[in-house]
Order: C-alpha cells, then sequence, then structure tokens
C-alpha cells in the first residue's frame, strides 16, 4: 500500500467560510466552457485513496448549468460535508473569464489544541487554481496542478471522516505485520514527502506550504515563572 496514503492522513482541511461571499476570485485567460471542463475532470481522476479501495468518501462533482460546478467530500461529522462551489464568469476581454470560490467544511477538532486550518486550504487551493489556469492558458500540461486537487480532496476525504482514517491506519499496520515489517516505523513519511510538504515532522507550523493544523493557543509552562530566565549562569 502506498505510504503516501498515510502521509494524507495528517493533512487538515478548514474549518470553515464566511457566507457573505466568494473566498476569492481568479482572473483567466481562457474561455469559461474550457475552465469549467478541466475543473470537472478533476474529480475523475485516479488517486492514492480510491486506488487503494477507499473511495467511498471520494470528491464528487455537480454540474450546476453551464457556469458553476459543487464539488463534495462526504462526510461522517456533517452531512453536508465539504463543499467547493466555482462560479465561472465571462472576463472583461473576449476570451477571457474568472471564476469565484467558496469553500465550506465542518469545523473539526484535530488532536489536542488543534483545529482545522481554514486560512491554508484556501491558499492552497487558490495558489494551485493559479496554476492550473496559467498552464491553460500557456498551452501547457496541468498534471501537475490537477495532482495537486487530487492530493487535497484525498486530504479531507481523511480529515472529516475519522472511521475511515483509523480503518486505513488499521489495514496498513495489518499489512506491515504481514509483510513482517517492523510497525514502529511503517507509518513514517519518506524524505520526498517530507519535503513536498505532505508532512511536518516538526513542531513548527510551516505556513501554507501545506495542508495542516493550527494551534489554539499554546498555555504557558505554569512551573516556570515569566521572567525566569531558563539557563542562568
Amino acid at each position: 500500500m502506498n505510504r503516501s496514503i498515510l502521509a494524507m492522513a495528517a493533512l487538515s482541511g478548514l474549518a470553515g467560510c464566511g457566507p457573505s461571499g466568494p473566498d476569492f476570485t481568479e482572473p483567466a485567460k481562457v474561455p469559461a466552457a474550457m475552465l469549467v471542463d478541466e475543473f470537472a475532470a478533476l474529480a475523475s481522476l485516479s488517486s492514492p485513496l480510491t486506488e487503494a479501495g477507499y473511495g467511498s468518501s471520494r470528491v464528487r462533482v455537480e454540474r450546476r448549468g453551464k457556469s458553476e460546478l459543487l464539488f463534495t467530500i462526504p462526510s461522517s461529522e456533517s452531512k453536508d460535508g465539504s463543499t467547493f462551489l466555482l462560479q465561472f464568469t465571462p472576463g472583461q476581454q473576449p476570451l477571457h473569464s474568472e471564476v469565484k470560490v467558496t469553500i465550506e467544511v465542518p469545523a473539526l477538532p484535530m488532536g489536542v489544541n488543534k483545529v482545522l486550518s481554514e486560512q491554508k486550504v484556501e491558499d492552497y487551493f487558490q495558489r494551485h487554481t493559479k496554476a492550473l489556469i496559467a498552464a491553460m492558458a500557456s498551452r501547457e500540461s496541468t498534471s501537475a496542478a490537477a495532482h495537486e486537487f487530487v492530493s487535497m480532496f484525498d486530504a479531507l476525504a481523511l480529515a472529516t471522516n475519522p472511521s475511515l482514517k483509523r480503518k486505513l491506519e488499521n489495514d496498513v499496520r495489518t499489512i506491515d505485520l504481514e509483510d513482517g515489517e517492523d510497525t514502529a516505523t511503517a507509518d513514517e513519511p519518506s524524505d520526498e514527502e517530507v519535503n513536498r510538504g505532505m508532512i511536518d515532522n516538526s513542531e513548527t507550523d510551516r505556513g501554507d506550504e501545506q495542508l495542516g493544523t493550527e494551534p489554539q493557543g499554546a498555555e504557558p509552562d505554569p512551573r516556570e515563572p515569566e521572567g525566569t530566565d531558563p539557563n542562568p549562569d
């Protein structure tokens, strides 16, 4: 089983978005119809999660007329799941357009003193929307940007379906035992996964280079009075 699936299990999504309007608007030097088709195709791409047989929570896309797409990732913790609404409109110039994106996911705790990070997911989605649009405008391959969306959708599926995440982890441990691997180290991410920002194996926050959790606020150590030098001469 591909360990990148376990890497995704450590990723997080967003806590919610404002009801007042889109989270961001991105201009494009390509017609709206082309954008609609390109984004709609993301839901049909293969992913590590579906290849491993965990497709029940994969992203689904609904076309709403000719100018809207609604991506939905089912969640066991919310009847609405995680949603990405994309609205495409003509731009100011011929053959130009823009896409308005509104993102909503269930607000879920992610361990002790951590919550799902809204800003990181919005930044992640916007960054790779820019990359996909730029590739289309330059008539280059969009596969790299598309892969980033697939990874994010899988990560949100795991983050918002705790039972699916537990089942995946248990299945991986069982396979490792059958193969005679040391389960104490089998789940550790590879250097490639760490370098790509799929996993943060440090105590620090890397910002929007990955989908991750945000600390809710660290409490000061009661054993150290304020102003005390922890390393006196």
